[in-house]
């Protein structure tokens, strides 16, 4: 418990010195987002009989600030999602959230790094993996060298018979892509590193490259075999953004996904114009585990979900 309170006052202290602000957005959301990953917890009626969820991102909210003229702002969040569970995972977890205006993806990973070696000095320990600078790889590299994948845009089946693994009659070019990284690619990730260039198919929330639209602005950062953070150049669009928020909703109701409402005033909130920023989501607690070398999740937490 005290290193843990140790490592959000170290992190407090990084983007105090980075002249961030600390934002604080609220916990019942009315939309949690419509991502078809995504499986939200239900808490309340609100106000007028709408259906309340637990936040499982401060995301939207944190926009609407930048929107509004914030400047680059940070936070440390309670986030809830229902599929969390493991020893990686619980339904609650921290997250610590960060936008920096003015910049760019790369920009956003060098902060990565000046947050990871800040706090490996401001705690007065051994690094748990070698200090930064870190590779830079991308999704074609990674899949070629692990998986025997050369074309990431292939058919389905013909990236299975690539990567050696059993192909089912019937499988999208997701379900295929999903299969090979969890398989072959993620087991190799021991990392550090950032794993860059996401096909557009997983742009979420990002923009498209510039020099090539296939891929998006987007990058994953590996550190001690987990996965810790989620970086985007943030997509700034509001027609693009509804319209894939629209496809992801139809994708959850012809698949029986609840269908979540979208958040109008996060759209909104970009038709009025949000600065270019690069944002990143980090699981605080998965920080925690790997600075203090530990590989259960409960061990640094007050109270797991399984313990209430």
């Amino acid at each position: 418990m005290r290193f843990r309170a140790r490592v959000l006052q170290g992190i407090r202290d990084y983007f105090t010195s980075l002249e961030f602000w600390e934002a604080e957005t609220p916990l019942v959301v009315p939309s949690p987002g419509v991502e078809t990953h995504l499986v939200a917890i239900g808490c309340a009626e609100g106000l007028g009989g709408r259906k309340m969820y637990l936040s499982p991102s401060p995301e939207f909210q944190m926009k609407r600030l930048l929107a509004a003229g914030s400047g680059s702002i940070f936070q440390i969040a309670r986030a809830f999602r229902g599929d969390e569970e493991g020893i990686h995972h619980n339904p609650e977890f921290t997250m610590l959230e960060w936008y920096s205006v003015g910049s760019d993806s790369e920009a956003l990973r060098l902060e990565v790094e000046g947050l990871y070696t800040y706090l490996v000095e401001k705690l007065d320990i051994t690094a748990p993996c070698e200090m930064p600078p870190w590779p830079r790889l991308t999704i074609p590299e990674t899949f070629a060298r692990h998986a025997g994948v050369t074309d990431i845009f292939a058919p389905a089946k013909t990236m299975l018979r690539q990567a050696g693994l059993e192909v089912p009659q019937d499988i999208t070019w997701d379900e295929a892509f999903f299969m090979i990284f969890v398989e072959k690619v993620e087991p190799n990730l021991t990392g550090p590193l950032f794993l860059m260039d996401w096909p557009a198919q997983m742009a979420s929330l990002s923009r498209l490259k510039d020099d090539d639209p296939r891929f998006a602005d987007r990058f994953e950062w590996f550190a001690g075999g987990l996965e810790l953070g989620n970086g985007f150049g943030e997509l700034r669009d509001a027609t693009e953004q509804r319209q894939r928020s629209e496809e992801d909703l139809r994708w959850r109701v012809e698949h029986g996904r609840p269908a979540y409402p979208m958040d109008e005033k996060f759209l909104d909130a970009l038709s009025e114009g949000m600065p270019p920023v690069s944002g990143i989501a980090v699981g605080v607690d998965r920080l925690v585990m790997l600075l203090a070398r530990v590989g259960d999740i409960r061990r640094v937490l007050s109270f797991s979900f399984t313990e209430l």
